[in-house]
């Protein structure tokens, strides 16, 4: 029986982000914690526990695969284990955003206003 990408849904946020930072190129665990943090503009700072959780359920859910023929070219440590999204993970982050949207849209036309940084 196949899945739907809707079945997955909602994705964690660390989840999220880590689909959303593979998304641009496949990364090792270490390049993800900096890209995470980096793209929540600091507001999730996974350590590395959490984040090989997330990239076990992940791989284990079909949303990534072993992307190490797809690893730079300059990486030179056999060590390091690299991701990327299956096309089921890219489905799912495409539903997971529409899911989004709609929620933000939904505020919106109920007159619920949220200003970006602001508590």
């Amino acid at each position: 029986m196949r899945r739907s990408p809707e079945s997955l849904l909602p994705l964690k946020d660390l989840e999220l982000q880590v689909l959303l930072a593979l998304e641009a190129e496949p990364m090792h665990g270490y390049a993800l914690l900096a890209a995470v943090g980096e793209r929540s503009v600091g507001v999730m700072k996974p350590g590395p526990a959490s984040l090989y959780r997330a990239l076990a359920k992940l791989t284990e859910d079909g949303l990534l695969e072993d992307a190490a023929r797809f690893a730079h070219a300059d990486s030179t440590d056999p060590r390091r284990r690299y991701f990327r999204p299956t096309s089921f993970g890219r489905a799912v982050l495409q539903a997971e955003l529409r899911r989004l949207s709609a929620l933000l849209a939904e505020a919106k036309a109920a007159g619920i206003r949220y200003r970006r940084g602001a508590s």
